[in-house]
């Protein structure tokens, strides 16, 4: 039954019936959906007047809650998607929920790597704020979202398949389950994500009255692209397979950076097999969805949020199957779909951003101001309820904020397209325009002439005592982890700061409408569009230059950073 369709105190009393008669129908109490929140007179308060219902959202056990399904896909573009407009793509599952619910079309995270950006979903704060800035390191104590559900009566069950966003990150906090990662999972693909998330739902202590809150993470696009058999058959991937078997196995950096252009050579095929991977996790999420459903837990009378953690870069910047480094939108951009009774079937042109979903959901519960947290998002609710009497009234009286973004770190040590690369706990390098300076802060530093060397396999350190003297001087300007190129982006325009071998940053503007791929610098033709922008650009970065370096990562979290890929 599609949401918009959903009985309401307005109905004719056969309209009502007929959805009763539905509902029992699908194994689930009709009271409980009855009291629902998602009842059309509640959801037009909520959404339309921006404040809570009059009974506590916090009594659980009222019957009045509904479920919460936040569905996230790992690396996912938007841009891959048949609801976004790619038809090679096979996602009926993904198209279908865009189809009776609202598709942001420019949605974005604030970091393009897993942990920050799921926690700045989960916290709604921005990864300065909640502290998690690099993939697999943990947030700080800020309050979560499964946390303030599990509080008002909520049943909360996870299952990531990305060991960078669980327990070890402190994002378990609120779950009554939460299991990540291929230390907790036995298997860590769509499939066996799918049966252990229904697994988990089977074995908690839960009646027709208990809200569930389920947060399900699909890892399968991640690079390397191994889609299963019957997904990459004929998908024409021989190619990536090739790159993957070979040049990957051998060196990460060089698939990353396209060296002698191994990766540029294999796009299409890769892309195809990226493709797969979508397609195989579109197809687990029916499966998750339909046995949801049987277990009396129907998608169509929950609130389902599906999303992704970042996008992916397929040669944008000249970087090939990863995401981080940069802030192009090949990795900012995610997309976000949100569905429930009552929820407008549309699509919005407006950006929204991950740190916008936790107020968004905490409204839409009716949780007043006064008891949710601190938040750098905005609640999204006015946009997701279809205006009245059929009429295209403002949805809101003030623009949706600036996006604010930064990049991860380059955590490969011998990536030296940036000015500086590898980790802050480990050996790092400094790149000059033909010099790379390498090694532990505190101990003898190794120089390597990329001209003559670019493996950086012979010291010449003794013999240009000047380079080594300049690319000191940069290190102390941008040590290891701190040269991040940053974002903001309002409606047409974005600004990017890429960090100078001097110090600062360069900006460059870009008008995303007439150049999507970020190729034209316009800053000339808009100083007003660069001043405005750039205030809140150089908020930003003195709030990120103020940030404590994170600490010496464990033993695990270096295996998870391999095992990703990240660092080699």
């Amino acid at each position: 039954m599609p949401f918009l369709d959903s009985p309401s105190a307005d109905d004719p009393p056969e309209a009502r019936t007929h959805g009763a008669t539905e509902r029992r129908r699908r194994g689930r109490r009709p009271a409980r959906h009855a009291r629902g929140l998602f009842a059309a007179a509640a959801l037009g308060v909520i959404l339309v007047a921006g404040v809570g219902c009059s009974r506590s959202a916090g009594e659980a056990g009222d019957g009045g809650l509904p479920d919460i399904f936040l569905l996230t896909v790992d690396t996912l573009r938007a841009d891959h998607l048949g609801a976004y407009g790619h038809e090679p793509a096979r996602t009926p599952t993904i198209d279908a929920l865009a189809a009776r619910g609202t598709l942001f079309e420019r949605a974005y995270t604030p970091l393009p790597r897993t942990t920050p950006g799921l926690a700045s979903l989960l916290t709604g704060l921005l990864p300065v704020r909640h502290g998690s800035r690099e993939v697999g390191d943990p947030i700080d104590d800020v309050p979560l979202l499964s946390e303030l559900l599990s509080a008002r009566g909520y049943a909360t069950l996870g299952v990531s398949g990305n060991g960078a966003a669980g327990g070890r990150q402190n994002l378990g906090r609120g779950f009554d389950q939460l299991l990540a990662g291929r230390r907790e999972l036995p298997g860590t693909e769509a499939g066996p994500l799918t049966t252990k998330a229904l697994e988990l739902v089977d074995g908690a202590t839960l009646n027709a009255e208990t809200p569930l809150f389920l947060w399900v993470h699909y890892v399968d696009p991640h690079f390397p692209y191994r889609p299963p058999k019957p997904w990459r058959e004929g998908a024409g991937g021989e190619e990536c397979l090739e790159l993957i078997d070979g040049r990957w196995k051998e060196s990460h950096i060089d698939v990353f950076d396209d060296v002698d252009g191994v990766s540029s050579r294999a796009l299409e095929s890769c892309r195809r097999l990226y493709d797969a991977e979508i397609a195989y996790v579109d197809a687990e999420l029916r499966r998750l969805l339909d046995g949801l459903a049987e277990r009396g837990r129907p998608a169509d009378d929950a609130l389902v949020v599906f999303t992704a953690d970042h996008g992916e870069n397929l040669g944008e910047r000249r970087l090939f199957y990863e995401h981080g480094p940069h802030v192009h939108d090949a990795s900012l951009r995610v997309p976000l779909i949100v569905a429930g009774p009552g929820v407008a079937t549309r699509r919005d042109s407006d950006t929204a951003r991950l740190e916008d979903l936790m107020p968004t959901i905490l409204s839409l519960l009716g949780v007043p101001d006064t008891d949710r947290p601190a938040s750098d998002g905005v609640d999204l609710g006015p946009r997701l309820r279809p205006p009245p009497f059929g009429l295209e009234l403002a949805r809101r009286t003030d623009e949706p904020p600036p996006v604010l973004a930064e990049s991860g770190s380059v955590l490969h040590l011998r990536s030296v397209r940036s000015l500086v690369s590898g980790r802050a706990d480990a050996r790092s390098c400094t790149h000059g325009p033909r010099f790379s300076l390498c090694g532990r802060d505190g101990e003898a530093m190794l120089l390597f002439d990329r001209d003559a060397d670019p493996g950086l396999t012979v010291d010449v350190a003794s013999e240009h005592p000047e380079a080594i003297e300049a690319l000191l001087e940069q290190r102390q300007r941008w040590p290891a982890e701190s040269a991040r190129e940053l974002a903001v982006l309002d409606g047409r325009f974005k600004l990017v700061a890429t960090p100078e071998r001097g110090g600062g940053w360069k900006r460059a503007l870009y008008d995303l409408e007439a150049d999507p791929g970020e190729r034209r610098d316009v800053a000339g033709r808009h100083p007003e569009v660069v001043e405005q922008l750039g205030v809140r650009l150089d908020a930003l970065a003195a709030e990120i230059g103020a940030v404590a370096p994170a600490e010496a990562r464990d033993d695990e979290a270096l295996a998870t950073l391999r095992a990703l890929g990240y660092v080699e």
